[in-house]
């Protein structure tokens, strides 16, 4: 299952609406969420800290600042094949070959 990454820190607003964005197409299109205060690591503060929230998938900056709930279910489910066919235990589908 995919990984979605919430960079955040305290009384910020852009963060909560990017939250509720998340949180809502969770229940669309299902994924692990985590919430990280950027605080809380001196190393993520000094490289994030003006440019919050940031949204990683899969360890990858994919949003910065604001995110659609249609742009994220894109970006999950690209992230969800590149994930599969990265996967050794992924099966092979025969009825795409040759396309």
């Amino acid at each position: 299952m995919v990984l979605v990454e919430l960079l955040t820190k305290k009384e910020c607003s852009l963060c909560e609406k990017a939250k509720e964005i998340i949180l809502s197409a969770q229940e669309v299109h299902p994924f692990r969420f985590r919430e990280v205060d950027i605080t809380s690591d001196p190393h993520l503060y000094q490289r994030y800290r003006e440019e919050i929230p940031v949204v990683r998938i899969e360890g990858e900056d994919a949003f910065k600042y604001r995110l659609s709930h249609r742009a994220l279910i894109k970006k999950l489910m690209r992230a969800e094949k590149r994930k599969g066919q990265s996967s050794p235990n992924a099966s092979h589908d025969p009825s795409s070959a040759g396309m």
